[in-house]
């Protein structure tokens, strides 16, 4: 058969205008009835064309790449940019009756999604593929020579002598999809040549071309083995003890010697950076412990400089900075009871000739503040002079409420009234009528 058209879209877009008339007669065949179900958007009595003018053919793979089976594809204007049908016609297909069938199956798909969106390969396609000459199943992968209708036959032979020869040669995409593949690997094969070793490695031509990887099996067991990777023709790279070497083997001796000094260099490298990270570590820890030390010693000085104030076990028990009040929470709970367990083991306070009671807290102030008198130190004074005296003598002081009741009582220079003959200290007005003796 002549060749009519010079090219495969040309002679498919010719195909699809013979066909489009058919398609167009078969809708004018149908009835009234058979309009309305088929196109949904039928008007009685309106004539349109079943096949739309906006419509492009081509030879091109279906979506799905090259490894997809379908045959042909009807793209819907949705997903063209300038809103077009498109239909794609396999490669593989060289067959004239084949591409015939697999187009005008494209075709009534074109035509029911004008009228019909989403119709498929349902009920709606069917009424108007069967007045085509198409019978079940009505996909063109398994329509087979006995399934086509007589009518159908005659329509193909007609159109195949006013297209002439189908422009195309069917293409074998699998023996492409080998070859393609085999192009595409940049990996060589790295083969130890040691007797009965056999090791293989996988690796590509740029780090090949730097160096050769040695064979783990045999430096292993301590044995120098040649790695050899086929380049190319005539110019393989061999490598022996991690330096390239011939593969005939006079230039091991040198080899061997060069790869022991480059191994001394790198533990001598790793021994330094070993040291390195060494010394960093134990100077971190120095510093940790020079911070450690001098944070010790001035809390140590704050607790030295409090005592000296005169503040005695506040300065142990919390105190606020700078006012000398206790602070309750400072401490833990059971630093708080040990300490007050210490302090309740210390002995009272006890003079020879001295009654137990107020006498006995006077003369303790008395010697812990000589002189001392309620115009000239108030209670606050009083006690820290007092928990001072008793602390350095190992002695329980008093609580704050005896203090403060012996200091307001009476002169505490009355125990030295007997000898000089001085009169007894006035009393406080608050104990006027109290036997404080």
């Amino acid at each position: 058969m002549a060749t009519i058209h010079q090219t495969r879209e040309a002679w498919l877009t010719a195909a699809a205008g013979l066909m489009a008339a058919t398609v167009s007669g078969a809708v004018q065949g149908m009835t009234e009835a058979e309009l309305a179900v088929a196109f949904p958007g039928y008007e009685r009595g309106v004539s349109f064309a079943a096949v739309p003018s906006n419509l492009r053919v081509a030879c091109s793979n279906p979506s799905g790449g090259i490894r997809n089976r379908v045959r042909g594809e009807c793209v819907y204007p949705q997903s063209s940019a300038d809103g077009h049908f498109e239909i794609w016609v396999s490669p593989k297909l060289d067959d004239v009756e084949t591409v015939m069938l697999v187009l005008l199956h494209e075709l009534v798909h074109a035509a029911l999604h004008s009228w019909a969106p989403g119709a498929g390969h349902g009920p709606r396609f069917w009424r108007l593929a069967k007045p085509l000459g198409f019978a079940r199943p009505l996909t063109t992968a398994t329509i087979a020579a006995c399934q086509l209708g007589v009518m159908l036959r005659r329509r193909l032979s007609g159109w195949q002598l006013n297209l002439g020869d189908y422009p195309h040669a069917g293409v074998n995409f699998a023996a492409h999809d080998a070859q393609r593949r085999r192009q595409s690997t940049r990996m060589l094969k790295a083969e130890c040549l040691a007797d009965g070793c056999g090791f293989k490695v996988r690796l590509t031509r740029t780090w090949a071309a730097q160096a050769t990887p040695l064979c783990p099996v045999c430096e292993g067991i301590g044995v120098h083995s040649r790695t050899v990777v086929a380049m190319a023709e005539g110019d393989d790279l061999c490598q022996l003890a991690g330096v390239t070497v011939s593969r005939t083997g006079e230039d091991d001796a040198e080899a061997v010697e060069r790869a022991a000094v480059l191994k001394a260099e790198r533990e001598e490298r790793a021994r330094a950076a070993a040291e390195a990270a060494a010394e960093a570590v134990a100077e971190a820890a120095r510093l940790a412990r020079r911070e450690a030390a001098a944070s010790t010693a001035a809390a140590a000085q704050r607790t030295a400089n409090a005592r000296a104030a005169g503040l005695g076990e506040a300065a142990d028990l919390g105190m606020v900075e700078g006012q000398g009040v206790a602070n309750p929470y400072g401490t833990p709970e059971a630093t708080r009871m040990r300490r007050a367990a210490e302090r309740a083991a210390l002995p009272l306070p006890a003079f020879d000739g001295v009654a137990a009671g107020v006498a006995t807290v006077r003369h303790l102030i008395a010697l812990a503040l000589p002189g001392c008198t309620p115009e000239s130190h108030d209670v606050n004074e009083v006690e820290d002079a007092v928990r001072v005296y008793c602390g350095r003598n190992g002695i329980r002081p008093p609580a704050r409420f005896p203090l403060a009741e012996a200091h307001r009582a009476a002169d505490v220079a009355a125990p030295a009234a007997a000898v000089t003959g001085r009169p007894a200290a006035r009393k406080s007005a608050r104990f006027a009528n109290l036997d404080l003796d």
